[in-house]
């Protein structure tokens, strides 16, 4: 019974499922691959693995240290094909995380202004690519109230952050139409 103990902490701690996990991704994607676009999509797929590590280890989302998220993360990665060939959409969830760190590091914080202007920044920025991202921005407020960091001043931080992409990008494509 102890055996089996031990195996079920290596299991959900991660120890043996994430290596297993990156080996099953790069060997799928080395099958799969045939572009350039992919190597692309791997990075991408590594970075946001690796952002999803430093924010459990940063704000410990979960009391023992897991690699367990992260492994389903890269598996279901892996397995839908379709998200292989490249798309301007890769990039999202990396916006989407950055907005997750700064709103998380706004918990409590005496002066949030900042790390909210950041967080509705990134939402903006990934719903250039994926507007639907927007959906999100009710529950940042909602998380904000949670965290203890919506005031009238971060209030205004987020609406100007989500502003300022689609503003800057609206006023380039202005002025490079002309």
């Amino acid at each position: 019974m102890a055996g089996y103990d031990k195996f079920q902490t290596d299991m959900a701690k991660g120890r043996f499922t994430f290596p297993a996990a990156i080996l099953i991704c790069l060997f799928l994607r080395i099958i799969t691959g045939n572009e350039w676009q992919d190597a692309i999509n791997l990075l991408v797929c590594a970075l946001t693995a690796y952002l999803l590590i430093e924010i459990n280890t940063a704000f410990t989302l979960i009391r023992t240290r897991s690699t367990l998220h992260v492994s389903f993360y890269v598996i279901l990665s892996t397995a839908c094909l379709f998200l292989h060939s490249f798309q301007y959409a890769v990039f999202v969830p990396l916006a989407f995380l950055a907005a997750i760190f700064q709103l998380f590091s706004s918990y409590e914080s005496p002066h949030p202004a900042g790390s909210i202007f950041h967080a509705f920044f990134f939402i903006g920025l990934g719903s250039l690519l994926f507007p639907q991202l927007l959906y999100f921005v009710p529950l940042f407020y909602l998380g904000m109230i949670s965290f203890r960091s919506l005031s009238l001043k971060s209030f205004f931080a987020g609406l100007i952050g989500l502003c300022v992409p689609t503003g800057s990008f609206s006023a380039m494509r202005s002025i490079t139409t002309k």
